[in-house]
């Protein structure tokens, strides 16, 4: 710096070079992310079996005691609504419709990562059976749906 506080043309050039690197490796990470679900869709492109169809919410399990009737309330306008990779949720307040990619999947469970969402924010679906799922929307709370 010179005698007024003003940085050295060196001082910008350094600036601009970290400032670059960073820029990079933002990309680079983006793009391994990319790679990552692209790879996952084209293993998966089809969607999920477990959760294909039509699911009408019944209940909410595992909610604070406080809230369990407003959350019951909720639970039961909810639809899920899958066919191939698209999901379509529709909640008292919204519908919203995104494509997803499957994480992991086996007979009882199904881990998904939506478009939105992204990778970082993994949706977990367990399975009874072939016509109850149970929807993972916190560490203990559920909302129960039956395939319509």
């Amino acid at each position: 710096m010179d005698d007024a506080g003003a940085p050295f043309p060196d001082d910008f050039a350094a600036a601009r070079r970290l400032r670059q690197r960073s820029v990079w490796r933002a990309r680079l990470r983006s793009a391994a992310a990319a790679t990552i679900l692209a790879a996952g869709g084209v293993a998966c492109s089809k969607g999920s079996a477990n959760l294909a169809g039509h699911w009408k919410g019944q209940r909410s399990e595992g909610v604070d005691p406080a809230i369990v009737e407003s959350a019951n309330a909720f639970a039961t306008h909810m639809r899920v609504d899958v066919k191939g990779d698209t999901l379509t949720l529709t909640t008292p307040k919204e519908t919203r419709t995104d494509h997803y990619v499957v994480v992991q999947e086996d007979k009882t469970k199904t881990v998904i990562a939506t478009d939105l969402d992204g990778a970082g924010d993994p949706q977990t679906f367990l399975f009874a059976d072939g016509k109850t799922m149970r929807w993972a929307v916190g560490p203990t709370a559920t909302v129960v749906f039956t395939k319509e």
